[in-house]
């Protein structure tokens, strides 16, 4: 049978990355029920608080507001404008996506150069927000999406 040279085989055997136990368990500690309270007081049936408001930046096309929890996110979109890189010619337009968090945000003050997990959800904003906003019939113009994150929990989820 062929093989598929183009696919990076992994080792035969099995292998596990080596886990930090005691760090697991520390984790899996911050979320422990205790007498039916979680540790931010929420009850086990009870989401967390929620809210969201519209056109919060008067300078963009659109943008929002949301808070969940104590994670603050603004979002706005600019453009649709002209393509700054007139060499590159497009049928369709192009989104652009940019992910900050705060320095101030997380327990450890991030650097204002964007780091590998601000980039990695910029690129899951743009996958999951280019197949809803229509591109055809924009040739030769972008629009920028930008977000600004200010959190102490899980930002996946938001």
């Amino acid at each position: 049978m062929p093989s598929d040279t183009r696919r990076i085989c992994g080792p035969a055997d099995e292998t596990r990355a080596p886990l930090d136990e005691k760090r697991i368990k520390q984790d899996r500690a911050k979320h422990v029920v205790v007498d039916g309270e979680r540790q931010d007081g929420r009850t086990c049936d009870e989401i967390r608080k929620f809210f969201v408001r519209a056109n919060a930046v008067t300078q963009a096309k659109g943008s929002a507001y949301i808070e969940t929890g104590k994670t603050k996110i603004i979002c706005s979109i600019y453009g649709p404008r002209e393509s700054l890189r007139k060499q590159e010619f497009r049928m369709k337009g192009k989104l652009t996506c940019e992910i900050k968090y705060a320095p101030f945000s997380c327990k450890k003050r991030r650097s204002p150069v964007r780091d590998a997990e601000e980039k990695d959800l910029s690129n899951i904003i743009k996958q999951a927000l280019e197949p809803a906003i229509i591109m055809i019939g924009m040739i030769g113009k972008e629009g920028d999406l930008q977000d600004f994150c200010q959190t102490d929990t899980n930002t996946h989820s938001t």
